[in-house]
């Protein structure tokens, strides 16, 4: 595991893309038919996951693919008919762990863009699908009826009965950065639903510091955790938060 990311050059072209200095990143990219919202649609944001899915693929260190193609495909089997907001960037509060002006003069910028994007949008639901952004947008007033990717596939699974049993152990892990994690209740109370599903809540941090430190520490307590969880049996980790998936990922590369 490096000390450090790899290419700093490669890092910032990253961000800036992400950020909207270029135009040509699609939030919804290749991984569903879901298009620019309607009036038939609600709004569905990814958050950060586009942005960390093109920072692990640029420098090979994890792969998000799965993750955000499974909630697409869930979105259809439960027919819950979404699409994304044209001119729409990452929340971006993250950034302001960096101490710099100009990054709080950007985060600034892209909130403005986020904002009009929004209101010519004009959606009758915002649906959230990550628990950093969803903090973001929930507690900001421009933004009405949020509400989280979790509670969505949650109230729809409550009228799909008869779901086939699966026999296995998963473990829930909250988000390492956040006090109060908003998808923790819901994604238990989601698992719970599943018959035959084993949840065992995991406690410990898994060393993820939003990238600003990677390196043995940080590595190690990924290490622990991963360790705890194959002891007590578990198949399956469950992240509520894209940064700690990301970082276990990463730590667990050849």
């Amino acid at each position: 595991l490096p000390k450090t990311i790899s290419s700093p050059i490669g890092a910032a072209i990253t961000y800036l893309r992400i950020l909207g200095a270029e135009n040509d990143i699609d939030p919804v990219d290749a991984f569903s038919e879901i298009k620019h919202i309607n009036s038939d649609h609600d709004a569905y944001f990814e958050g950060c996951l586009p942005m960390l899915h093109l920072m692990g693929d640029a420098h090979n260190l994890f792969d998000l693919k799965n993750t955000r193609s499974s909630i697409f495909e869930l979105f259809k089997r439960f027919n819950i008919k979404t699409g994304s907001i044209p001119g729409f960037s990452c929340p971006s509060k993250g950034l302001l762990d960096f101490k710099s002006e100009n990054m709080r003069n950007i985060v600034a910028k892209i909130s403005e863009k986020n904002l009009k994007a929004y209101k010519r949008a004009n959606p009758k639901k915002m649906i959230i699908g990550s628990p950093e952004a969803f903090v973001s947008f929930s507690s900001d007033n421009n933004y009405k009826n949020v509400t989280s990717v979790v509670d969505e596939f949650l109230n729809s699974l409550k009228k799909n009965k008869g779901l086939h049993k699966i026999k296995r152990t998963v473990a829930l892990h909250k988000s390492c950065r956040m006090e109060n994690d908003p998808f923790y209740d819901s994604t238990k109370e989601l698992l719970k639903e599943i018959p035959g599903l084993n949840v065992i809540e995991l406690e410990g941090n898994c060393g993820h510091n939003n990238f600003n430190k990677i390196d043995g520490e940080s590595k190690q307590k990924a290490m622990d955790l991963l360790n705890d969880a194959a002891e007590k049996g578990i198949d399956t980790i469950i992240c509520t938060s894209p940064y700690c998936e990301s970082h276990l990922l990463m730590c667990t590369r050849e």
